[in-house]
């Protein structure tokens, strides 16, 4: 019986299959991690990751669109097997979304004009922005192994 470890070694999308889970396994736990520790240091109080997931959305009306880089990503990660172009493209919109939140000043807190002011940003936010990056590369790199293949 004649086994050829090596060829199993040396397979690159034996190695990528496995990247690919860690790497949206460690997205993930930063997104949970990011729930629990504080996001934003505001002139009011400071504002936990979850309040930030639950109230997000409020952004959409005052032109911060940070908070629809979940479910953009979500999406990208959804449909990556079946459309990577597609994927590509909503995983680069919430990459940006993301990144737009880097220079947020202010937070709203309601639909009247009700807002809150940044000092800093918290270990919270960083959490969530490492998992936005993590699922851009799963997507940026699943698209450039179908590419080659």
């Amino acid at each position: 019986m004649n086994i050829n470890y090596n060829s199993a070694v040396n397979d690159k999308s034996f190695f990528w299959i496995d990247a690919k889970k860690i790497l949206i396994f460690i997205g993930l736990m930063c997104l949970v991690i990011s729930l629990f520790q504080i996001s934003f240091f505001t002139s009011e109080s400071d504002i936990r990751g979850f309040w930030v997931l639950i109230m997000g959305w409020i952004g959409l009306f005052f032109f911060q669109f940070a908070w629809f880089a979940n479910p953009l990503n979500l999406l990208a990660l959804l449909v990556l097997a079946n459309k990577p172009k597609t994927s590509l493209f909503l995983s680069l919109l919430a990459i940006g979304f993301a990144a737009h939140s880097i220079q947020l000043t202010e937070l709203p807190i309601d639909l009247k004009d009700g807002k809150i002011y940044i000092k800093e940003l918290g270990l919270g936010f960083y959490f969530w922005f490492i998992a936005q990056v993590l699922f851009f590369t799963v997507v940026l790199f699943e698209n450039i192994y179908k590419h080659k293949a």
